[in-house]
């Protein structure tokens, strides 16, 4: 019965590490509900403004004024328009990726899991692509150290930390001299 229970759970891990199906609806149920938990103030933000405002506004939010719940609102939002340009699945996942690297939800796993799911709809688009690798390695990255910290599912873990290993190499042959890859090399071997 054990090993039924640990197949089962590894079938579901694959199933959704291998399945990068980004639902917008979705995820804005997942972050919603943690910001409205943990009573966060978004920024004021006009949905009426051109795409190309808001794209504006969310870079800036993203970069500048580091409000990674706000910018993350408009580049989901963006996406929901258009949930096929590249540029929007990017920013969206760099800014929920901060959202979970800044422990605005504290010990949740789910901002790097949203944030795989959207990096790797753009590695499944441009696999190539070394800034979209290097980002779903860091988000696969940090599921498997999430795990290492909270749950100790050695099998889950591996499988996370050798697929980050694996993106990562891949990086490397495309770019040796990447620094943002190395770094993070050095952080999945840790």
């Amino acid at each position: 019965m054990r090993y039924l229970y640990i197949i089962l759970v590894l079938s579901a891990f694959i199933y959704h590490c291998d399945n990068p199906q980004v639902n917008v609806n979705n995820e804005s149920l997942k972050l919603d509900k943690y910001v409205k938990q943990y009573n966060y103030k978004l920024a004021d933000i006009d949905f009426s403004q051109t795409e190309e405002q808001l794209f504006q506004l969310g870079l800036e939010l993203l970069n500048k004024k580091n409000d990674f719940l706000s910018s993350e609102k408009v580049f989901r939002y963006l996406l929901s328009k258009n949930p096929g340009n590249p540029e929007y699945l990017y920013y969206a996942g760099r800014s929920v990726l901060f959202i979970g690297e800044y422990n605005y939800f504290p010990n949740s796993m789910e901002p790097y899991e949203i944030a795989y799911s959207y990096f790797s709809k753009l590695v499944e688009k441009d696999p190539k692509k070394p800034n979209y690798l290097l980002m779903k390695s860091y988000s696969i990255g940090r599921i498997g150290l999430f795990m290492r910290k909270k749950d100790g599912d050695l099998i889950d873990i591996v499988k996370a930390l050798s697929e980050s290993k694996d993106l990562i190499e891949e990086i490397m042959k495309l770019d040796s001299k990447k620094p943002d890859a190395l770094i993070t090399r050095g952080e999945i071997y840790y």
